[in-house]
């Protein structure tokens, strides 16, 4: 079963966990679309 879900991060946390589920093969990153002003903040 596939399923694609669009969602937007509010916060850069919120990134990570996301990268540590991608690493134990329970989702896929399909891309990713950061701007550069909020990664700084």
């Amino acid at each position: 079963m596939e399923n694609t879900i669009l969602i937007q991060l509010t916060n850069q946390k919120a990134a990570g966990l996301l990268h540590e589920m991608e690493e134990l093969n329970l989702i896929k990153v399909l891309k990713e679309n950061m701007l550069k002003s909020y990664i700084d903040c």
